[in-house]
């Protein structure tokens, strides 16, 4: 059975927990809230040496719908949209500048997690403290696809292209004797754990600040993890594969050929395949709280006198 299908399956056992939640809560304290999350994301992986921070810092949105069920406990269903990237000539260290690889990718995740906050709510809404500090920890499925620049002769121009495609690491190499991994699948799952701290702005708003980290199956999220493959074979095989695996040079000529190399080669380290990349959200949220008791009903009116 695929990784996808068991994400399914989970989710799905997330969403009967959710509903017999649903049907034991007591209605006088259970509450949804929905509203929007803005913020930045990070990446921790092979092209980056500062811990995920600053330096490559990317714009982060979201929108969260929250069920709150119990005084301490809540479950929210998140779903966002971010970008991440890094690039070795940013580095400070003059190996990953030589090695010069650089990637860029969308990240689109949709997650279920449960939520704790330290100082419990045992009355209505209305009522909740006015601040309170939380934990969060859940199951996410997410989507990305790292790209690279790559100067195309027929345009005339640099592009960027997507590398999984490509196997810049001899994913698609007919060379099975080599040890090569295979290609790896673009929607992944995902485990999102944070702290955040809420804060009651509102009577029926909340605003919010967290961190979530999110732990990765996967080491290409940035696409580099192992080594360098036999980089012979793969040029006769697809000369762009060549060229975006080995990015060892100091300028390409007018074929996007490199003139220098650094002495990258076959069997090289081009990665870390022992460490797992990770990405993070930092994000401001704003919760404004739903009263499913106070909506409208619609329906034939009930006619008789009031008593």
């Amino acid at each position: 059975m695929t990784k996808l299908n068991w994400t399914i399956r989970i989710l799905g056992f997330f969403c009967l927990c959710l509903l017999a939640s649903l049907a034991n809560a007591q209605g006088r304290r259970s509450y949804f809230t929905v509203g929007p999350a803005i913020g930045f994301s990070n990446y921790l992986g092979d092209l980056d040496d500062d811990f995920f921070f600053f330096k490559f810092t990317k714009p982060a949105i979201g929108v969260n719908v929250q069920y709150y069920f119990d005084p301490h406990l809540h479950v929210r269903l998140g779903a966002y949209q971010a970008w991440v990237g890094a690039m070795d000539a940013a580095s400070n260290n003059a190996g990953r500048q030589a090695r010069n690889l650089h990637f860029r990718s969308p990240l689109t995740e949709v997650s279920v997690h449960l939520v704790y906050d330290f100082i419990g709510n045992y009355r209505r809404y209305k009522y909740r403290p006015f601040w309170t500090p939380y934990l969060f920890a859940g199951l996410g499925v997410y989507a990305y696809n790292p790209k690279a620049k790559y100067y195309d002769q027929a345009q005339n121009k640099s592009v960027w292209v997507e590398l999984q495609p490509l196997g810049t690491e001899g994913q698609f190499l007919p060379l099975l004797d080599q040890g090569y991994p295979r290609p790896y699948a673009l929607t992944q799952i995902n485990i999102p754990f944070g702290v955040g701290i809420r804060y009651k702005f509102t009577y029926l708003m909340d605003i919010g600040f967290e961190v979530g980290l999110r732990k990765l199956f996967t080491d290409y999220l940035d696409d580099v993890s192992s080594v360098y493959p036999n980089l012979r074979a793969m040029q006769q095989q697809n000369p762009k594969s060549y060229i975006l695996s080995d990015r060892s040079y100091d300028l390409l000529n007018n074929q996007g050929i490199p003139n220098h190399r650094y002495g990258a080669g076959s069997g090289n380290i081009r990665g870390f395949s022992n460490q797992d990349d990770w990405y993070v959200f930092t994000m401001l949220t704003i919760d404004y709280i739903i009263d499913a008791r106070k909506c409208p009903r619609f329906g034939p009116k009930k006619f008789g006198r009031r008593r």
